[in-house]
């Protein structure tokens, strides 16, 4: 054996596994953010709970999960490390952080499975223009399905949220289209369809659908029957 082939397996050996290392970080991180929340909820004043919040544990441990994807770099290890980061800096509105996390996941990880659910933790994160272009890159060069039907859903709804421009908000529905046509067979798809009928019909100004029911003694009823009448309407039920 060379020692060009002997040297490669040392360096092999003395690489630590990325997935055992993501796990034991995980592993790491879960219980201080048990330790965290305990100690928060425990607070017996708002100077104790104040104290409890000083030391959480995302300040530690976020560097750890980016040395980690960086390292990592191509594995489906640090595509989750990634994803962990763009989560913890969301929830700390670090758009710095939260941007460049994405950036890393766009640029190194487009064909992992993870990517989904970036793109759904992106959905839900502060508008940040940032982010928006990076989603999508992932709606437009994913090559996985769920990947793009959830980054055009979540770009449409952020582009829709707020007080968007005009041009933003025509674009925020065609994505909405878009995916409940396209992917119609999708929760991405039905919660579009949903969102582009509340968009249509649920709108102030707009003439409220009709629908039949029953009331309390059995008798059917539309709605209709009471147009042009004050009428409280209380929906309820058991889940």
């Amino acid at each position: 054996m060379t020692t060009i082939a002997l040297l490669l397996i040392a360096l092999a050996q003395d690489k630590p596994d990325a997935a055992a290392e993501l796990k034991k970080l995980q592993t790491e991180y879960a219980k201080a953010r048990d330790a965290f929340l305990d100690a928060v909820r425990a607070a017996k004043s708002p100077e104790e709970r104040a104290r409890a919040e000083e030391k959480d544990p995302d300040a530690l441990f976020l560097p750890r999960f980016k040395e980690l994807a960086r390292r990592a770099k191509g594995t489906s290890a640090a595509a989750s490390a990634l994803l962990q980061v763009f989560e913890m800096a969301s929830s700390r509105e670090d758009e710095a952080v939260m941007e460049e996390a994405l950036k890393e996941m766009v640029a190194s990880h487009l064909d992992s499975t993870r990517v989904e659910e970036m793109a759904v933790a992106v959905a839900s994160a502060n508008p940040h223009a940032g982010l928006d272009d990076l989603l999508r890159q992932i709606g437009e060069k994913s090559p996985h399905r769920g990947a793009r039907a959830a980054a055009r859903l979540g770009l449409g709804q952020r582009l829709l949220n707020g007080e968007s421009k005009a041009d933003r908000a025509a674009e925020g529905r065609r994505l909405l289209e878009s995916v409940a046509k396209d992917f119609a067979d999708t929760p991405y798809g039905r919660e579009a369809e949903g969102k582009l009928f509340e968009m249509n019909h649920l709108q102030i100004g707009k003439v409220v659908p009709d629908f039949e029911a029953k009331d309390q003694d059995g008798k059917a009823f539309k709605l209709s029957d009471y147009r042009g009448k004050v009428l409280v309407i209380d929906f309820w039920g058991f889940w």
